[in-house]
């Protein structure tokens, strides 16, 4: 290179040089230097950004550093070639013009410590461009690098080299995820830091520690470490590393779900960062604010913070937290169901993270494309992304990322009702997250693997791992994670009909979730609640908490789960038996669920409306519904859902009498359900074929399939399911005249239901009871049991049940000659049966009054009602007549 003195300055030993430097100028100084000198120049700039670069006579770069304003360098040199050295100080960017100073502080011939104190130097900047590059073995190199810089600096005494030696080695075993030894180190350049009284390096390595334990879950700890860095930054009035460390306790009081604590200690980080240039940490921060106004449901505000980081972010090209940024407003716009949008951000992110070839950012990126064609319910495409990350993580050995993406890969396969592939999936994640100590992910795979062995029937099994995922979650104050598990085991109890176990877990996660703010998981646990309730046969109960989680969702804001709501209040004035309000609900929630293109919920939706127009006796208007939830489920390769829908095709055919082709649409849903392991599903399908079975009078096939049903049902521990079948066999005894033994299955379920608070099912088991000893001429007794029945339906608000107890307890006094009162009884039934449209009831009801007027000798009135039943009967195609009693 040759240099021309006209275009510089000399710089001498001793001389101090201040000048102003322009946005587009370089300032360039010669200085002559022999071989084995030892060089020092200091550059300090006072308001601009700078280079700062020293070429050797031949033009070989020696030394570049980027220095930020009112931070200053010292570029140090072991000269191997003499002759006349170049410095060139230049602008960052393209900034306004700002001063600097330079000056040589040392030019001598290099003493031994020199050259071991440049040796360290040297390796130390080795070390830290192993450690950029981010891969296992250039992590594992960067230790060997910092630990022979740290042997170097030991053998010239310098203290404070010491400890950023020690420092830089934790801060790489933090990176490879070994927490323990990163804590080793850090602790080891703590009395260093001390003992040579340097606070800021005393401050950063708390602050490092503070980080390690807040990554172990150990949040009071790193409080506790983070509190001790802050009065030391303000101390030596370090406004950069008290942003930082704002910023970091920020962090933790956001992850403990104190989010108006976390917004104060943001709020305090952000004028500090800004004041001191730091725009990439000011972004950062507005990041962090953006995410706690996310998790408040505040999804606007959260696009505004996100918005002024990405302003930021641009300003000064730092393309990689730009693609952060970019895939955080993504995730806000897939939260609010803009999923076109948000697969808009994401892709921007992706080409950014490509352009760089910042391979950890597109593998992030690829992972959250994989979801969002999920949710669009583009299966093949989803699998494709996970695919393309899962091969991204593994080829950076990045233990994390692998995992994450097969935890991603275990729900996947869960929504696919592929249990067993996601039970491999989530096992691998599990494994994953224990080998790098990630004690917060590991207690969310446990739990995710808690619900594959529930939804299996295994439910100890299931259990055992949410117990063991609370433990975690607790251990780590992770109380997202401890409010989920909570509900996970709350609906396990749910399955299982030990209702009120189920009610307490989920009373546990509701203040919580409260604490936290979180309107959505808050909601969830409600309708959760409202479950449990109407489970119990609460109907009104179940109204109020669904009513409570409505509120709680704002249409535009959550619509998935707004939609859910909107169903399951649906479901609730369907039982009541006030189909119009159940279809009017059911309705709101169907164009929502087809905007959101939620093929599944589209599917679940038509399943519902079907079974209002069965209730209805609208079976063709049922089967239209059913039918179009059918191919849905094919779409979304969803055999849970295709098997639920064959089911109820099946039960209208059932109900039409059409019985050969029940039994091939019943079949059809047994097979998908052992298919996919769904042995409670395999159970009522058995349980519906029985019942196919016997009304076709072929009694030992019915009795073999109930008998299958019960096995089952015991088997995954469902008594609700054990009880229906009970009755269901006591209902074969009764029918061949073996009542003794009919009242003991009857008995049987009656314990079960009582046993579990199932209200609706034991005010079923009295009725059939009552009809027992109705049939065994004890007429008392069978009203005392119709007496208890008709209470209890009156009580949950089942008042299709409540017309036929009443209908029940006239046939008894219309038997014992009491005929005004039988009619009395009668006409109470009559309404109720209209008012929940219940057609062929109805029918039963008017020509039973019809029969006691004309006991009662009152021909004309007696020839009305008949006249009227008789209509009613030829419009539900009911060709029999006479007095019923209902075994339901």
């Amino acid at each position: 290179m040759h240099i021309d003195s006209q275009d510089m300055q000399r710089l001498e030993p001793g001389q101090l040089i201040e000048r102003e430097l322009a946005g587009c100028e370089a300032h360039r100084y010669e200085i002559t230097l022999t071989s084995s000198q030892y060089l020092e120049v200091v550059v300090e700039p006072e308001d601009i950004n700078v280079v700062v670069v020293l070429f050797a006579p031949d033009g070989q770069m020696l030394v570049e550093d980027d220095v930020s304003c009112k931070q200053k360098t010292s570029i140090k040199l072991i000269v191997d070639l003499s002759g006349n050295h170049l410095l060139e100080v230049r602008p960052l960017d393209e900034a306004v013009a700002g001063h600097y100073q330079v000056q040589i502080k040392e030019m001598r011939t290099a003493t031994e410590q020199d050259i071991n104190c440049f040796a360290a130097e040297k390796t130390l900047a080795e070390g830290m461009q192993l450690y950029k590059e981010r891969t296992v073995e250039s992590l594992q190199k960067a230790i060997a690098k910092f630990q022979e810089a740290f042997s170097l600096w030991h053998t010239v005494g310098n203290l404070i080299e010491e400890a950023r030696s020690l420092n830089n080695i934790g801060a790489v075993y933090n990176a490879l995820g070994e927490k323990q030894q990163a804590l080793e180190y850090y602790n080891q350049a703590l009395p260093l830091w001390r003992s040579v009284g340097d606070y800021p390096g005393l401050a950063a390595t708390l602050n490092n520690i503070g980080k390690v334990h807040n990554a172990l879950g150990e949040k009071q700890l790193a409080l506790e470490y983070y509190n001790q860095a802050l009065p030391l930054w303000k101390s030596v009035e370090d406004a950069a590393g008290f942003g930082v460390t704002l910023t970091n306790i920020g962090s933790v009081y956001s992850d403990l779900g104190e989010k108006q604590q976390a917004l104060e200690y943001y709020n305090q980080a952000l004028p500090l960062r800004h004041s001191v240039g730091d725009f990439i940490g000011e972004a950062v921060t507005l990041n962090n604010i953006g995410s706690v106004y996310c998790h408040l449901g505040e999804k606007q505000r959260a696009i505004e913070y996100y918005n002024q980081a990405l302003v930021l972010l641009l300003a000064v090209e730092d393309i990689s937290e730009t693609a952060t940024t970019l895939n955080n407003i993504g995730k806000v716009y897939f939260d609010l169901n803009q999923k076109q949008k948000a697969l808009s951000y994401f892709n921007h992110a992706l080409a950014l993270q490509q352009s760089t070839g910042d391979r950890d950012g597109e593998a992030t990126t690829l992972n959250n494309l994989g979801i969002i064609y999920e949710a669009l319910g583009n299966k093949e495409q989803a699998l494709e992304y996970y695919n393309q990350a899962l091969l991204l993580w593994r080829t950076l050995e990045n233990p994390v990322g692998v995992a994450t993406t097969l935890n991603n890969f275990g729900k996947f396969y869960d929504d696919l009702g592929q249990k067993q592939q996601a039970l491999e999936y989530y096992q691998q994640a599990l494994s994953m997250r224990r080998s790098v100590g990630d004690r917060t992910g590991e207690a969310v795979t446990l739990s995710n693997i808690g619900v594959i062995y529930s939804d299996l029937g295994q439910q100890q099994q299931a259990l055992s791992y949410f117990q063991q995922a609370i433990l975690l979650s607790r251990a780590v104050q992770d109380l997202t994670g401890e409010a989920v598990t909570l509900n996970n085991i709350g609906k396990l109890y749910d399955d299982l009909g030990e209702f009120q176990q189920a009610l307490e877990y989920y009373n546990q996660a509701l203040p919580i979730l409260r604490v936290l703010e979180d309107c959505d998981g808050e909601a969830i646990t409600l309708n959760n609640i409202g479950s449990v309730y109407s489970a119990l046969g609460e109907k009104r109960q179940a109204l109020e908490y669904y009513n409570q989680a409505l509120r709680l969702l704002p249409a535009e804001e959550n619509p998935a789960n707004f939609a859910t709501t909107l169903n399951n209040i649906g479901a609730i004035y369907n039982y009541l038996g006030e189909q119009q309000q159940a279809l009017e609900y059911y309705n709101q929630a169907l164009p929502i669920q087809q905007s959101l293109g939620n093929l599944a919920s589209v599917a679940a939706t038509f399943n519902n409306i079907g079974t209002v127009y069965e209730d209805l006796g609208e079976k063709q208007q049922a089967l239209e519904y059913y039918n179009q939830a059918l191919p849905l489920w094919d779409t979304v390769q969803n055999r849970y859902g295709k098997a639920r829908s064959l089911n109820n095709i099946g039960k209208v055919y059932d109900d039409l009498g059409e019985k050969q082709q029940a039994l091939l649409y019943y079949n059809q849903a047994l097979l998908l359900r052992r298919a996919v392991g769904d042995r409670a599903g395999e159970a009522s399908s058995l349980n519906n074929i029985g019942a196919v079975y016997n009304t076709l009078g072929e009694k030992q096939q019915a009795f073999l399939h109930y008998n299958q049903a019960l096995s089952l049902w015991r088997a995954v521990k469902d008594p609700d399911g054990e009880a229906r079948t009970l009755n269901n066999i006591g209902g074969i005894y009764d029918s061949l005249g073996e009542k003794q033994q009919a009242l003991s299955y009857y008995n049987q379920a009656l314990s079960l239901r009582r046993a579990v608070e199932d209200r609706a099912g034991e005010a079923r088991s009295l009725n059939n009871i009552g009809g027992i000893y109705d049939d065994l001429g004890e007429k008392q007794q069978a009203l005392s049991y119709y007496n208890q029945a008709l209470s209890l339906r009156r009580a949950v608000g089942d008042r299709a049940g409540e017309a036929r107890s009443l209908n029940n307890i006239g046939g008894i006094y219309d038997n014992l000659g009491e005929k005004q009162q039988a009619l009395s009884y009668y006409n109470q039934a009559l309404p109720l049966r209209r008012a929940v449209g219940d057609r062929a009831g109805e029918a039963v009801s008017v020509h039973n009054i019809a029969k006691v007027y004309e006991d009662l000798g009152e021909k004309q009135q007696a020839l009305d009602y008949y006249n009227q039943a008789l209509v009613l009967h030829r419009e539900v195609g009911n060709q029999s007549c006479g007095c019923c009693r209902y075994s339901w």
